[in-house]
């Protein structure tokens, strides 16, 4: 990861990832066998999703109490 511009109105630096391609492919290149036998390492993976997924669910919580106001 390289942290690159600071997004002053959001007070957050934003990133990229470095050799993004090299993990796109072996993510593409990755069967169903390959995650389950554990030869596709995914738990990294599945903290990004869990993170998003909590992300969201509070945000969609938020704008339906706003909403019900």
């Amino acid at each position: 990861m390289t942290w690159t511009n600071f997004k002053a109105s959001m007070g957050i630096y934003q990133g990229a990832l470095d050799f993004k391609e090299s993990y796109a492919k072996a993510f593409y290149e990755a069967s169903v066998e390959d995650v389950a036998n554990g030869t596709y390492e995914i738990s990294k993976l599945r903290t990004v999703l869990d993170a998003l997924f909590t992300t969201c669910c509070a945000m969609s919580t938020d704008v339906l109490r706003r909403e019900s106001r």
